[in-house]
């Protein structure tokens, strides 16, 4: 099968911290700026040196969601799913409450072609936020790779709903027509979803933590 477009989630977050009522400390500050370096590396497609940077951030908290999340989204961008998946599967471990990990989570398992596993992270992003569009786009690619074309039309009008005229949600409804018509076509989804985050375009999820 020629496979002419990928059908991942690329989507953009922005992560500000808020540091309430409490010091800083030098341990803190250095893997805000290991995560920055990390985000801006990704930025000048510096793959390699984020995955470092990211590395190094989590090194000094190994509960940095964050960092986990966006290593997966450098991973990903790398096609090295398999360890994209073991990133954003700690992030899950850590904040199953934050949809992005599980997000991210979908686009590796869809980069596996483990489809109904991509279903079932792409549910639990949307059971942690109702209102993740980037769950359902994830949920639709991937019913749309089993050929479940109604039901990735259904997916794709309820991200429409809650984010009227997204790009992604149209191409991936489109796309679903076009199949649930009977019309051969050898080719994935024509999905190409921008991931912005200050300048970036990437594959996966990609968050942007800067200090105020």
């Amino acid at each position: 099968m020629k496979i002419t477009y990928q059908r991942l989630l690329i989507t953009a977050l922005a992560v500000t911290l808020f540091i309430a009522a409490q010091p800083v400390s030098a341990g803190d500050m250095n893997k805000i700026e290991y995560y920055n370096l990390a985000v801006d590396c990704a930025n000048a497609g510096n793959f390699e040196e984020a995955l470092s940077a990211a590395d190094s951030a989590i090194a000094i908290d190994e509960n940095f969601t964050l960092a986990y999340t966006t290593k997966a989204g450098i991973l990903n961008a790398m096609g090295r799913y398999d360890e994209a998946l073991e990133s954003a599967g700690k992030a899950t471990e850590i904040r199953p409450d934050q949809p992005e990990g599980w997000v991210n989570m979908a686009s590796a398992l869809i980069g596996l072609e483990r489809y109904e596993e991509a279903i079932e992270a792409s549910e639990s992003a949307i059971k942690a936020d109702p209102e993740s569009v980037e769950g359902y786009i994830t949920k639709g690619t991937a019913l749309g790779e089993l050929g479940r074309y109604d039901e990735e039309i259904a997916v794709s009008e309820k991200a429409l709903r809650i984010s009227p005229g997204d790009s992604h949600a149209l191409a991936n409804k489109g796309y679903a027509e076009e199949m649930s018509g009977g019309e051969k076509n050898t080719e994935k989804s024509p999905v190409t979803l921008p991931f912005v985050v200050t300048g970036v375009i990437i594959a996966g999820i990609l968050f942007c933590l800067r200090k105020k």
